[in-house]
């Protein structure tokens, strides 16, 4: 789900940095479960890698929305 177009209309700009330092820790994190997710897949523990990978995209997508929030 996207936010409304005008959204960023009632954003104060204070906001910004704020907003664009979580969506890069959420990069962060991304980084650190797409690592757990190969090496859970490595390991053969299918189940774990999959739902490890189901979290790695909810995590970017996230992070894309914090992103775009802080940019407009």
């Amino acid at each position: 789900m996207t936010p409304p177009p005008d959204l960023s209309a009632r954003i104060p700009t204070t906001f910004a940095p704020e907003l664009s330092s979580l969506a890069s820790t959420l990069d962060d994190v991304v980084h650190r479960v797409t690592t757990l997710a190969e090496q859970a897949g490595a390991s053969h523990l299918d189940e774990v890698s999959i739902e490890l990978f189901r979290i790695e995209r909810n995590l970017i997508s996230a992070a894309r929305r914090l992103d775009k929030l802080a940019r407009d």
